[in-house]
């Protein structure tokens, strides 16, 4: 009998251990909530419109940086331009495997606010309102690149309407012009790397000069914030900041108004376990022209072209713990937040 006893608890201390090592590791951080006059959601209809629900999953993570050259300390030598590139993407990431995520995660949110008695309204019910008659209805469930190096899903089948916002565009003023409906809008980022370069990196390089360098390392997340870098129309490199928002919004009048917003802390909701720790990196040099060539007057002319380097790799990963770590990530931030929503009214 004791035999029995020590094999059986070999067993579920491996299949514990088991558990733990292939477990990824979503932090429950501490979300931040904001608004004001929430009490007053009670004096509306029982009906809350989602006007918007979407989740970014990034799947490429692209960044440069140019180093520009000139005449060394003396003017007797030139240093060229150095740029440097660098791309990861994330291996076997299916964009069905995705939109299932967000179908999953979508249900638990509406099954949420349909256990407190709420009724769900979707673009179908608002589609022909005057306040969307410039605006174009879709249907979710087919991926799409609304950010670059992101791909965006919306719940399948369900209708939404295409009205552009602000960023400081608040569900308030859709709320008054729908007749005093709740606006809902969840839109949710989940990049999966960041600069990864160190301070002392960073001011080593700039000490020196010529060099050009990017640095990124893996940080699976919810993030309340990613910035995009892109080309402007001019050619030069910009950087877009998109946002994660949960945004509850009531107005019939100056009288009736309530607003209620739920925001990922400044490290986001962190996926641990799931990409390697390690550091990936783009490095050039621009190159050194000594000696110059005469051309009268006293003028030299430096023959220094621009030197580039491009770095793009895959990152391997378990698809599986990326799936389930993002679901009960995404499934916190949804979950809390729709309860501190009803804790308020």
């Amino acid at each position: 009998m004791k035999s029995k006893i020590i094999f059986l608890s070999c067993i579920l201390t491996f299949a514990f251990s088991f558990n733990v090592i292939n477990a990824q590791t979503v932090k429950k951080a501490k979300l931040k909530y904001g608004g004001y006059g929430q009490k007053k959601f009670k004096e509306a209809e029982k009906k809350i419109f989602i006007e918007q629900f979407s989740i970014n999953y990034q799947y490429i993570y692209a960044k440069s940086k140019v180093k520009k050259g000139g005449r060394q300390l003396g003017g007797e030598s030139y240093i060229g331009d150095a740029k440097a590139a660098l791309f990861l993407g994330l291996g076997d990431i299916e964009p069905s495997k995705l939109q299932e995520l967000t179908d999953k995660a979508y249900e638990g949110f509406i099954t949420q606010l349909k256990n407190k008695g709420y009724e769900i309204l979707t673009g179908k019910d608002f589609k022909d309102h005057e306040y969307y008659k410039k605006s174009e209805t879709y249907i979710g469930g087919t991926p799409s690149q609304q950010y670059k190096g992101f791909i965006t899903t919306n719940p399948t089948n369900i209708t939404f309407i295409g009205k552009n916002y602000g960023m400081f565009n608040t569900t308030l003023k859709t709320s008054k012009s729908l007749g005093g409906v709740i606006v809902a809008r969840v839109n949710i980022l989940v990049p999966f790397a960041e600069d990864g370069e160190s301070q002392g990196s960073r001011a080593f390089g700039k000490l020196i000069g010529g060099i050009a360098k990017v640095v990124a390392k893996p940080n699976l997340r919810l993030a309340k914030s990613a910035s995009i870098q892109s080309k402007s129309k001019l050619g030069f490199n910009k950087s877009t900041l998109i946002m994660s928002s949960f945004d509850f919004g009531f107005k019939k009048n100056l009288k009736y108004q309530a607003w209620f917003t739920s925001t990922l802390p400044k490290k986001g909701i962190p996926v641990a376990g799931v990409l390697p720790n390690k550091k990936y990196k783009a490095v050039k040099t621009g190159k050194v022209d000594m000696q110059g060539d005469h051309i009268g007057n006293g003028y030299k002319v430096f023959n220094v072209p621009t030197r580039e380097a491009k770095v793009i790799q895959t990152i391997k990963f378990d698809s599986t713990k990326y799936f389930n770590g993002v679901l009960e990530g995404v499934n916190y931030y949804l979950g809390e937040s729709t309860n501190k929503y009803f804790s308020k009214i």
